[in-house]
């Protein structure tokens, strides 16, 4: 569960802020997902990377662990074009966007 109020006093953010940018944050990343899967589907490792990168950022800065650790390993097996599942992290990282989906909801 994401605790709203720890995360905005840790960013000095108010929590209606806070509801704001993660309701922004899961729309890029959304979007970034259906780039995503265009990407795996065209073996395209360098926007493989550049997605992944946005999507680690940007969970980073909103302190989503979870999102950011899965983001990360697709951005740093892509860079170094690694042979592993990233249509199943994927898939990962967008069970948890659906989580936040319904968290905001």
């Amino acid at each position: 569960m994401i605790d709203f109020e720890t995360i905005a006093n840790r960013l000095g953010f108010e929590s209606e802020d806070l509801l704001m940018l993660f309701s922004m944050f899961k729309d890029s990343a959304k979007e970034s997902i259906s780039a995503l899967k265009i990407a795996i589907e065209n073996g395209n490792f360098e926007e493989i990377k550049s997605q992944a990168h946005s999507i680690k950022g940007s969970a980073s800065n909103l302190m989503l662990e979870d999102i950011e650790r899965l983001a990360q390993t697709m951005d740093e097996s892509a860079k170094n074009q690694e042979p592993i599942d990233y249509l199943d992290i994927t898939e990962k990282i967008d069970q948890k966007l659906k989580e936040l989906d319904s968290i905001l909801a």
